[in-house]
C-alpha cells in the first residue's frame, strides 16, 4: 500500500513501485435488493480465482483492513479491474 486511505487506496505494482495504482472504495451492490453499498469506505475487486460455485476471490478493502483474498458470494456486483501482462 502507498500512502493512506482516501476514498481509496494505492496499491503498488511491485517493489519498485513508488506511486502505487488507485482502487477507488467503489462498494459492492448487493445481490439481494441491488442497493448499492459502501461507496467511499470499502472497495471490493473480483479476483480471477473462483472459491465455489458459489463464491469467488476478491480484494477487499477499507480505511483500517486490506483482505486479498476475501471469500464473497458471486451474486455481489464488485468491481473489476483490466490486468496487463
Amino acid at each position: 500500500i502507498v500512502g493512506s486511505f482516501n476514498n481509496g487506496r494505492y496499491f503498488k505494482r511491485n517493489a519498485e513501485d513508488t506511486t502505487g495504482v488507485f482502487f477507488y472504495a467503489s462498494g459492492c451492490r448487493s445481490y439481494l435488493k441491488g442497493a448499492l453499498n459502501l461507496v467511499g469506505s470499502s472497495g471490493y475487486v473480483w479476483l480471477s480465482s473462483a472459491g465455489s460455485q458459489e463464491h469467488s476471490y476478491c480484494l477487499r478493502f477499507t480505511s483500517s483492513d486490506v483482505n486479498p483474498q476475501n471469500n464473497f458470494n458471486r451474486t455481489y456486483g464488485n468491481s473489476v479491474r483490466p490486468v496487463q501482462e
